[in-house]
């Protein structure tokens, strides 16, 4: 995910915040900074006022709007097969992309608001679960998933491990496709670092669901071969 402008309606505010944050890379690894927009304080309302449609997330009081690269998309989006094909035998829950959540309950609940690239809700969250609600206020994931962009690392590597860990979410796996790196918290173990890093050579597993494997080698060369098939050719 990036960040990109904030709308009309929340511009011209005085509480306006421009942050640097590396967006891509050039000149030989060199970090280029783009300006980064938020908004700060703000609260849960101020989020759902936000316009539908348009992926915000609400950060320590701060609202910052983020976008799905295609490449993080496709990595999502194969994890999320995976899962799938899982719980199509071992029907324990559901797996999905980009659900607003807030979490009642945590330290300064009115000031958090996020939406995982992908998560694992099980049967158990289902009595919570509001259908035509555009943000789940009730139902806390077993498993919420990010994919690492230059310009959100700070946000998925700190400030969400704070937001899951408080709102009682077991687990949590940021991928780094740059780095090829999948960290994996599991807050009963360990509330402050990883219980373990693995690499995209490596299967991952996790004790929410029995017998799942994820074949990161597999998962790579899927990645791999679109991005070859969207090429191109030579003559």
């Amino acid at each position: 995910m990036t960040h990109t402008q904030i709308p009309d309606t929340l511009s011209g505010k005085p509480d306006l915040a421009v942050l640097q944050r590396p967006a891509y890379r050039r000149n030989g690894g060199k970090a280029i900074f783009m300006p980064t927009k938020t908004f700060g304080p703000r609260t849960v309302k101020d989020w759902l006022a936000t316009p539908e449609g348009e992926h915000w997330e609400l950060i320590h009081g701060n609202l910052i709007m983020t976008e799905e690269t295609g490449d993080n998309s496709r990595l999502a989006g194969e994890i999320e097969w995976e899962i799938r094909k899982y719980l199509d035998p071992h029907p324990l829950g559901v797996v999905e992309r980009n659900i607003a959540f807030t979490f009642h309950g945590t330290i300064d609940a009115d000031r958090e608001g996020v939406v995982p690239d992908l998560c694992y809700i099980p049967n158990d969250q289902f009595g919570k679960w509001e259908g035509e609600a555009h943000v789940q206020k009730n139902v806390i994931p077993a498993l919420a998933v990010e994919i690492l962009s230059h310009s959100t690392r700070q946000m998925d590597l700190v400030d969400k491990v704070e937001i899951y860990r408080e709102a009682g979410v077991p687990e949590y796996w940021i991928f780094d496709r740059h780095q090829e790196t999948v960290r994996i918290y599991r807050f009963a173990e360990n509330r402050e670092k990883p219980v373990t890093v693995h690499t995209f050579e490596e299967t991952l597993t996790t004790p929410l669901l029995p017998g799942f494997s994820l074949e990161m080698p597999k998962v790579r060369r899927a990645l791999r071969i679109g991005r070859e098939a969207r090429r191109p050719s030579r003559l």
